[in-house]
């Protein structure tokens, strides 16, 4: 008899879960699509496909405006591309959701990161105006740059 007991529990505990499983399904169905009326613009998707051109061309302005720029190592300019390509991701991404504090947390990240290594914050803040420049006819990625110039540190903008 005891053993049949414990069978008949593990049934009700099944079908119990099962019932658990067919609610959470049906609350999953329940949830609203996600509202993604602010990719109407076309902002994003002009971002993801200028990203090479953008890159290329705030690579080029560094180094016209920061000298030092020209004398990287390899490595030091793969790094250089691969920040410019971050900066360029996490204000996609900030663009998508439509999140800004997304941007503007990357950029304090980076800064600190970048100090670390000796980079000076200002070239991050010429890269965030040349990309503000270049995407002049995006209004929601300027705002997002706008801001993420904003976290940065006290920087000399006529240097940028």
């Amino acid at each position: 008899m005891p053993a049949r007991g414990r069978a008949g529990a593990g049934r009700r505990s099944g079908l119990r879960r099962g019932r658990d499983l067919l609610r959470d399904e049906r609350a999953l169905r329940a949830v609203p699509p996600a509202d993604l009326a602010h990719l109407a613009d076309d902002e994003y998707a002009t971002l993801v496909n200028r990203r090479g051109e953008l890159i290329d061309s705030a690579l080029a302005e560094l180094a016209q405006r920061f000298p030092a720029t020209r004398d990287q190592t390899p490595a030091q300019l793969d790094s250089t591309v691969s920040d410019l390509g971050y900066i360029l991701d996490f204000l996609g991404a900030a663009l998508y959701v439509d999140d800004s504090s997304l941007f503007t947390e990357f950029v304090g990240w980076l800064v600190t990161i970048l100090n670390s290594r000796g980079v000076p914050a200002v070239t991050v803040d010429a890269s965030l105006a040349h990309y503000g420049r270049r995407l002049h006819d995006s209004p929601r990625a300027v705002d997002h740059l706008q801001r993420g110039r904003a976290v940065l540190p006290a920087v000399d903008r006529q240097a940028a």
